[in-house]
């Protein structure tokens, strides 16, 4: 049986590695942003705008709570999932593995659209803020760190690799 949870940055690859993995290995996969938006009929976008972040931080551990029952599957959380830790008490007493896609902030601003980023769309420059504010956290909850900073394949491979010895 297998439970993964990955965390880490927007924009860090956790998503597209979560989707290829899944894939690969034959794993349900389940998106907490995802949920969160079917849960409200909303985009991040638009949640954050019309309730505030802490409205959706609060949906996001409300929809994290469901989403752990289910055996051998990949979790996907969002990249604050992090910031209130009776998250990651949840993942942990379910038996999640905890993997941090770990990605150089400058990388990230090279390759993401930050208008679909809520807390970084007015402030780009702020996503190395909230890095720098988020990274011992990630470290801390963390049972595994693979980096996602060069060659995407060899990132997917190292995960896969792990994924298989647990």
């Amino acid at each position: 049986m297998k439970k993964i949870a990955f965390i880490g940055m927007m924009g860090c690859g956790k998503s597209s590695i979560a989707n290829d993995i899944s894939k690969d290995l034959a794993l349900k996969l389940i998106s907490i942003d995802k949920m969160v938006e079917k849960e409200l009929n909303l985009s991040i976008s638009d949640i954050f705008e019309k309730f505030g972040e802490p409205y959706f931080r609060k949906i996001e551990t409300k929809v994290l709570k469901n989403a752990v029952i289910n055996e051998s599957c990949i979790i996907d959380c969002g990249g604050g999932v992090i910031l209130d830790s009776s998250n990651i008490e949840i993942l942990k007493n379910n038996g999640y593995s905890i993997i941090f896609i770990d990605r150089n902030p400058e990388k990230i601003l090279e390759e993401i659209d930050v208008n679909n980023r809520p807390l970084v769309k007015d402030n780009p420059t702020a996503l190395i803020k909230i890095y720098n504010e988020r990274i011992g956290l990630y470290k801390k909850y963390s049972d595994y760190i693979i980096e996602n900073n060069n060659d995407y394949d060899y990132a997917i491979n190292s995960v896969k690799s792990l994924i298989i010895n647990l």
